[in-house]
């Protein structure tokens, strides 16, 4: 990104508004860093790098929540998103002036023959800040300096939102931390001059020249991977000149149609995907990171997750990895159930990487039939927390016995809790030592926690190259619905696993045929080794156990 919007930059609140300010963070949303400031009263502002010199007249004591000065020096501009013009009071600054207007998400744009749909605020700070690095020479883009959103809260009808957008919009997005029920003001630093029609009507450019300028900033929209729905003479703005305009004088402003081109969208997907698995390729990064950390001996990078309030930790020591494990990437993205339960699905992440997202159980009393062993009346175990589902995993693939990789585990904010005939509350007391970066309890009973695996479909090296896989894997007892196996070696597989697990000092409490990975080639024959047996992968980690106690 540009320098306007670079991350790391230290700012002091002033100290005539501290009793004001109940919250003050460096956070990002959508990959643009903001200062978020919280008042006493429940308004929220959200300042862009670009925005942080003028935190002082933007603080909305001293902004739109002082209505009387406001009312007072607001100039109506003209526009259907009925912006406002605002003299700062600070007339020092860079910018002496602002737009003010109200963001539009959720509204339908009426605009005939097209699928439109208003970006929400944070989409438009995105798209502009991923546009203006982009761009080298013809018009240039509007600053975004701010986001306000007052504390009040309105029915979706007052907003005239729909449910339907709403629920689109935070699909596309992934975007957390939207309140439908809020308003949200953008604010950008006004740009002297007049729109390419105001200049059309005042006869300072003729028509087909200001078309053709029009025209010819769409083209390089495109060329760029972009477009804006709408697009039209009044989103160009030109200082007055004498002569004829060029590309140059021109600013490009109003980016709540503005999107990403289709296949632009499919060319970022496919560069995030192979930067995926060339990460997974590379060495482990020589530079250290205070979000560094082992748990029960894994390593992980911890983080707090700022568009969901969640806390999430990803496996291994590279921090690269953590945008592509947000829960923004996966967690509302086209699902398929993978268990009668419905707490196993299979994902694709917006950035086209297939994943296993499972629920954990841990905290509960497992039941009757989740138990596959002989001699049930002496079973006292309980569920494994996401820790040590991963430990498990670890000492079973040193061991010799093939499983699915963890990516990453995500604990949710939601408080859930579990009713007292269900709970077990001993994994809590295990773990009870166990801290957070934050300080906080590492497993929390009253958070939900889900897991995140590798959906496994070859080697890194052979999907880093093919993007479509050699293989496609299904599970045991999907392989003998299918007719992949028969009886005898349904029975086989399940018995040597079994074996193997005892001979290397391990107990699987719930081995199901539904916890073998199997693969099949292209002409669905089942892949084996050297042996005759099927290749296969454990995935599931609950209720293993060492034999030893």
């Amino acid at each position: 990104m540009s320098g306007r919007y670079t991350e790391g930059r230290s700012v002091a609140l002033p100290e005539s508004y501290q009793d004001q300010i109940e919250l003050s963070e460096g956070i990002t949303i959508l990959d643009v860093p903001y200062l978020h400031l919280k008042t006493s009263i429940g308004d929220d502002l959200y300042l862009t790098d670009a925005g942080l010199p003028y935190l002082d007249d933007l603080l909305p004591d001293n902004f739109a929540r002082d209505r009387d000065w406001f009312n007072s020096v607001k100039v109506p501009l003209p526009g259907s998103s009925t912006p406002f013009r605002i003299p700062l009071r600070d007339t020092e600054r860079e910018y002496r002036e602002v737009v003010f207007k109200w963001n539009r998400m959720g509204t339908d744009p009426m605009i005939p023959d097209q699928d439109a749909i208003f970006n929400s605020p944070f989409e438009e700070f995105a798209l502009a800040a991923e546009l203006e690095t982009k761009l080298s020479g013809g018009f240039k883009l509007q600053i975004p300096l701010g986001i306000y959103v007052p504390s009040e809260r309105h029915s979706l009808e007052m907003l005239q939102r729909r449910r339907h957008l709403m629920d689109f919009l935070t699909k596309r997005s992934s975007e957390d931390g939207i309140d439908v029920n809020r308003d949200y003001a953008v604010i950008y630093a006004w740009i002297e001059g007049k729109d390419l029609w105001e200049h059309v009507k005042e006869t300072t450019i003729d028509f087909d020249s200001a078309q053709a300028l029009t025209d010819q900033s769409a083209e390089i929209l495109d060329s760029l991977g972009y477009a804006v729905d709408d697009h039209k003479m009044n989103h160009l703005i030109a200082e007055q000149k004498e002569d004829s305009f060029d590309l140059s004088d021109l600013y490009l402003i109003d980016f709540e149609l503005l999107r990403r081109t289709a296949k632009h969208e499919k060319t970022i997907r496919r560069f995030r995907r192979q930067r995926y698995y060339q990460l997974r390729l590379r060495p482990h990064p020589t530079t250290s990171s205070d979000q560094q950390r082992e748990i029960l001996g894994i390593p992980y990078i911890e983080t707090a997750v700022e568009s969901s309030g969640g806390r999430l930790w990803i496996r291994g020591h590279d921090p690269e990895f953590n945008d592509y494990f947000l829960p923004e990437k996966w967690q509302i993205t086209p699902r398929v159930k993978l268990n009668r339960a419905g707490n196993t699905y299979l994902t694709d992440s917006k950035d086209g990487i297939r994943l296993i997202v499972k629920s954990s159980k841990v905290g509960m009393k497992p039941l009757y039939e989740d138990f596959c062993v002989d001699n049930d009346a002496d079973i006292s175990y309980s569920y494994n927390s996401p820790f040590e589902e991963a430990v498990w995993a670890e000492r079973l693939q040193t061991a010799g016995i093939p499983t699915t990789r963890l990516l990453a585990i995500y604990q949710m904010n939601q408080e859930s809790d579990i009713a007292p005939y269900l709970r077990d509350e001993r994994r809590y007391e295990n773990l009870i030592e166990l801290k957070d970066l934050s300080g906080e309890e590492l497993l929390h009973h009253k958070r939900h926690y889900l897991t995140i695996w590798d959906y496994w479909q070859g080697e890194d090296e052979d999907l880093l190259i093919n993007t479509v896989p050699s293989f496609h894997p299904m599970n045991l007892l999907e392989a003998y619905y299918r007719e992949l196996i028969d009886t005898r070696g349904y029975e086989s597989l399940l018995r040597y696993v079994r074996f193997k697990l005892s001979a290397k000092g391990f107990i699987d409490y719930s081995l199901k045929p539904s916890h073998l990975i199997l693969a099949a080639d292209k002409n669905n024959n089942l892949l084996n080794d050297k042996t005759g047996m099927p290749f296969y992968r454990l995935c599931s980690f609950s209720l293993i156990d060492s034999v030893q106690k």
